[in-house]
């Protein structure tokens, strides 16, 4: 077996196993920030972790599958903290608006780490790496329950009718919404104002409930 895949169990016997692990995904995260993906090799990272190579080894078969590790734990925090706000202002019948206000709001400015990493992850993956591509996608189940739940309880063109997979397209339609806004949000020269793109991909959402089931209702 590769040095690179501990065996089950395995890591959490080694001494200082999980410090270790976080003291590399925080060298990690710190220098992918600092100088990106592209300008953060390995040497570099274990030099910061101050730990021998080895170590990274025993963790992460490489630099993508630590940069996934450091992804999924920075957006989980900043998940974490999201719906920890959501829950402090929440306010029935507006959390759909809330949702994507609160995220755009976050997100203002200068693009995350994990999101920055997710994109570049996205872009460099090869159609055989079937067990990465898997990563991503389940990366992607937290945001994606958040706002599939949201769509079910706020968008009256789904009120008293299951409709599963109309919120799950719904779901990654507003994910694909965000990821779109906030890329031209970088680099446009004229910022949209957080309330108003809010408002405005919540009438789309609205829009395309409506349109689908009064097509579905056609048939």
């Amino acid at each position: 077996m590769s040095p690179a895949t501990p065996p089950s169990g395995r890591a959490a016997t080694r001494p200082d196993g999980e410090r270790s692990r976080q003291r590399i995904l925080d060298a990690a995260e710190r220098l992918f920030a600092e100088h990106g993906y592209a300008g953060t090799g390995m040497t570099a990272i274990q030099r910061a972790a101050r730990l021998p190579a080895s170590s990274i080894y025993w963790f992460f078969r490489g630099k993508r599958e630590l940069a996934a590790a450091v992804m999924e734990r920075a957006a989980d925090r900043w998940l974490d903290e999201l719906e920890f706000q959501l829950a402090q202002r929440q306010q029935e019948g507006t959390e759909l608006h809330g949702i994507l206000q609160q995220g755009l709001e976050r997100l203002d400015g200068a693009l995350p780490l994990f999101l920055r990493l997710e994109m570049l992850l996205t872009l460099e993956l090869e159609e055989a790496d079937a067990d990465f591509a898997t990563r991503l996608e389940a990366h992607r189940q937290r945001p994606m329950q958040l706002l599939r739940g949201a769509i079910e309880r706020s968008l009256p063109a789904l009120d008293g009718r299951p409709a599963r997979e109309l919120s799950e397209h719904l779901s990654r339609l507003a994910l694909a919404l965000l990821a779109g806004v906030l890329l031209s949000q970088q680099h446009g020269k004229e910022r949209i104002p957080v309330e108003t793109l809010a408002e405005d991909m919540e009438v789309g959402l609205d829009a395309v409930a409506r349109h689908r089931l009064a097509r579905e209702s056609q048939r």
